[in-house]
């Protein structure tokens, strides 16, 4: 397993342990962060994009893509 892959199953076990208000508080919080809540937005997106027929762009590319959109 990768460190960046140990560090997230790590958050994923604390986040599944809170409680339903725990969590409740946790997701306000990282909502209440506008590049967290951006994170989470383009993740779900490409989530739901890799359902879409097309010609797929992968993560790497799509914030390769949208870092170089900033600038």
């Amino acid at each position: 397993m990768k460190p960046s892959q140990a560090t997230a199953q790590v958050f994923y076990l604390a986040f599944s342990a809170m409680s339903d208000a725990e969590r409740q508080e946790f997701i306000q919080l990282i909502f209440s962060d506008p590049l967290f809540k951006q994170e989470l937005i383009d993740a779900a997106l490409i989530q739901e994009g890799k359902k879409v027929k097309g010609s797929p762009e992968s993560a790497k590319a799509y914030f390769a893509k949208r870092a170089k959109e900033k600038v």
